[in-house]
């Protein structure tokens, strides 16, 4: 993701994995893959499908959660 700042150079913002693995999540969470009451695969099943550790995993839940709870709160 690329930023302009008000110098107008160009700044790269780095992504962590579990960011990356989140924002994926959420994209499933608003394409119905997963529905309310849907429980989340376990950790190793989440390894496995994004092909990263269980503190990436660990830190994109909480992320996730984060961002569900925002986003229950402002609607």
């Amino acid at each position: 993701m690329m930023n302009k700042s008000r110098n107008n150079s160009m700044i790269i913002q780095k992504k962590s994995l579990a960011d990356m693995v989140a924002e994926q999540l959420r994209q499933q969470i608003t394409e119905g893959v997963y529905t309310i009451g849907d429980k989340l695969p376990t950790e190793p099943e989440l390894m496995k499908t994004f092909k990263v550790g269980r503190s990436s995993i660990r830190e994109a839940v909480k992320l996730l959660v984060i961002f569900l709870t925002i986003l229950k709160i402002h609607t």
